[in-house]
C-alpha cells in the first residue's frame, strides 16, 4: 500500500504473529516498525469485548439478592455495637445454629447436647424421619440468617438437628426435673446459668418452626391434644426454662411465640438491672475486705 511520495507497506513476519511495517521517505532512510498484535485490535474485537463484560455484568446482577430477605429472623449484632463489649454478644458455652458453630471456645460442649437421649425419649425412635423432617426445611431455614451460611446442605442439616435435639432434651430435663451422673450442665449450677443466657443471644439461635416440627414428630401423641387452637407445649416449657413461673403474667395457656420472647426479655433485663446495682455494695464490700487483710 503506497501514499503520498513516501511509502507504507504492511507485511507479514513469518517468525512471529506480528506485522512490519515499511515507511519509506523520499528523502530519508527506510524505517521498520515492529506493531504488536495487541495493537492491531480491530473495532469488531472491542465490540465483542464489550458485549461480554455486559454479559458478566449481566450475570452478577441475576445472582445477587438481597442482604435480609423477607425470611430473615435471626441477625448478627451490628459491629456499631459489638465494638464496645464482644463478650456480651458472643456464646460462652454453648453454639447454637451456624452462626458460631466451629468456635474452638464451645466445642466442648458438643459432646453434651442430648441428641441420643432426645431420641431415646421419643415416641417414634427414628433418627431418619428426624434427619428427613430437617433436611426438607433445610431451604427454608438458610434465609432465616442475616449471613451468607458457608456451611454445605448436609453440614447444615447436622448442625440445625443436633442444636434441636438439646433444647428440646434441656427443656424436657428442666420440666422432668431429670438429673443424670453424667449431665455436667444441671450438676453445674455455673455451667446451667452461662448456657441460659447463651441461648437468648441475638446470634445464637435456630428458627422456632424446625423446633416445633420435631417436638410434634417425636411426640405425635403424648404431648399434643391435637387442637389446633390449643398453645403449643413447646411454648411453655421454653418459658417456664427461661422464667419463673411466679414471674409469667396471665394465663399461660394464652401464650404466643412473641409473647413468651417479650416475658423473657423483660425478665432477663430486670435481673440484669438487679445485678448492676448490687455492683457498688459488692465492689465497697470487696474494698473494705481487701484493706482488712492489709498488713502494715
Amino acid at each position: 500500500m503506497i501514499l503520498g511520495h513516501g511509502g507504507l507497506e504492511l507485511r507479514p513476519r513469518s517468525d512471529t504473529n506480528s506485522m512490519v511495517v515499511h515507511v519509506s521517505y523520499s528523502t530519508h532512510a527506510i524505517q521498520t516498525l515492529v506493531i504488536l498484535p495487541e495493537l492491531l485490535i480491530s473495532d469488531k474485537m472491542a465490540s465483542w469485548n464489550n458485549t461480554n463484560e455486559v454479559m458478566k455484568i449481566k450475570a452478577m446482577l441475576e445472582e445477587g439478592q438481597p442482604r435480609f430477605k423477607e425470611e430473615c429472623c435471626i441477625y448478627r449484632v451490628p459491629h456499631e455495637i459489638r465494638k464496645f463489649n464482644e463478650d456480651a454478644y458472643t456464646p460462652k458455652v454453648v453454639s447454637i445454629g451456624p452462626l458460631h458453630h466451629g468456635n474452638e471456645k464451645l466445642l466442648n460442649m458438643e459432646d453434651q447436647k442430648y441428641c441420643r437421649q432426645f431420641i431415646e425419649r421419643s415416641e417414634t425412635k427414628n433418627l431418619g424421619s428426624f434427619v428427613s423432617c430437617v433436611r426438607e426445611l433445610e431451604p427454608k431455614v438458610r434465609p432465616c440468617y442475616s449471613d451468607n451460611i458457608k456451611l454445605s446442605e448436609e453440614e447444615h442439616v447436622r448442625v440445625i438437628f443436633v442444636d434441636c435435639c438439646f433444647i428440646l432434651e434441656l427443656l424436657l430435663n428442666y420440666h422432668f426435673n431429670q438429673r443424670t451422673s453424667h449431665d455436667a450442665i444441671f450438676l453445674s449450677p455455673r455451667l446451667q446459668t452461662y448456657v441460659e443466657l447463651d441461648l437468648v443471644l441475638l446470634e445464637n439461635q435456630v428458627p422456632f418452626f424446625v423446633l416445633e416440627k420435631l417436638f410434634n414428630l417425636a411426640f405425635p401423641s403424648t404431648f399434643n391434644s391435637g387442637n389446633p387452637s390449643h398453645p403449643s407445649l413447646l411454648l411453655r416449657l421454653a418459658l417456664v426454662y427461661m422464667v419463673p413461673h411466679s414471674t409469667i403474667p396471665g394465663d399461660i395457656d394464652e401464650l404466643t411465640l412473641s409473647g413468651v420472647g417479650n416475658i423473657t426479655h423483660r425478665f432477663i433485663k430486670k435481673v440484669s438491672i438487679n445485678i448492676l446495682s448490687l455492683i457498688p455494695t459488692i465492689s465497697l464490700w470487696m474494698l473494705k475486705r481487701s484493706t482488712a487483710n492489709t498488713t502494715l
